[in-house]
């Protein structure tokens, strides 16, 4: 239970059974190796939040084309075309994900 930890801590170290130094070392190792665990799993999290994006502008793109009114004029008409050139870009990226 890691709401006892400290009292354990203190209690080993008191009764001379551990080292100060040495427990303030192996709790360095343990702070190190977690920050390395969150930096890799912050790095996948990343790449999958890219891949559903990309996955969500392959879909708007799919839609966008069998669009009977994506030829039209206007500003949105102008926003979505340059929304599919976007969408294109990130695509042509899925496979180097």
């Amino acid at each position: 239970d890691a709401s006892t930890v400290p009292e354990k801590s203190i209690a080993l170290i008191d009764s001379g059974l551990v080292n100060p130094s040495e427990l303030m070392a192996s709790i360095d190792d343990q702070i190190a190796k977690a920050k390395e665990e969150h930096q890799s799993r912050k790095d996948i999290m990343e790449k999958i939040n890219k891949w559903l994006l990309a996955c969500e502008e392959e879909k708007w793109l799919d839609d966008h084309n069998v669009d009977e009114n994506r030829f039209s004029t206007g500003r949105t008409a102008r926003l979505n075309l340059k929304r599919a050139e976007k969408a294109r870009v990130i695509i042509m990226k899925i496979p180097g994900m």
